[in-house]
Order: C-alpha cells, then structure tokens, then sequence
C-alpha cells in the first residue's frame, strides 16, 4: 500500500501491474512499460495495450486483486499443510479463516 501511494504522490504509473509483477516486500518485479504523469490523467497508462485495468487511477484497485490472489495461493497452502499435520477439512478451514481476521 505504501508503495503504491507514493506512486500515486509523485505521478508514476507502472503500466503493467498484474501479480506476477508484484513481491511482498513492497516493490514490483517487472519496470517496464512504467512512465510519469506529465499532467493528471486517472487512466494514463505508459503500455499501449495495457487498457484501463493497469491506468495510473487504478494501481490501487491492481494492488490490492495481486494481493487476495496471494492470500488464496497461501490459504491453499495453508490447508495442504494442515490436512498433513492430521488436521480435519473443517479445522483447516478454521485455520485459514483465523489468518484473515
């Protein structure tokens, strides 16, 4: 979130912000097509076929689907876990939800 408002300060735009180009640790794996703002454009986007999905106006909304997409890849994992450790389906369900509260 930090990183994404700081952009969002100085007039960046990513251009192509799906989950393989984000980490955790709050930077992005891929630096291209990025670009500047030279004046406010919610839907300036730098990549020619990015569209309005990877627009300046809406990293936001992109940062947060890259990360409900890796909170389902660690529940997955999460449950696996759990069902080897001899929990039931139920208990590692239980377990997932307890993570997202």
């Amino acid at each position: 979130a930090r990183l994404v408002a700081e952009w969002l300060r100085v007039g960046y735009c990513q251009g192509n912000m799906n989950s393989d180009n984000s980490a955790l640790c709050g930077v992005t794996l891929d630096y291209g097509p990025f670009g500047f703002l030279e004046r406010f454009d919610p839907m300036h986007c730098p990549w020619v076929g990015g569209g309005a999905e990877y627009s300046f106006g809406r990293q936001p909304q992109a940062a947060a689907i890259n990360l409900s997409i890796l909170s389902e890849a660690w529940a997955d994992l999460l449950r696996a876990v759990a069902t080897e450790e001899g929990l039931t389906r139920a208990e590692a369900d239980e377990a997932v939800q307890q993570t997202r509260e």
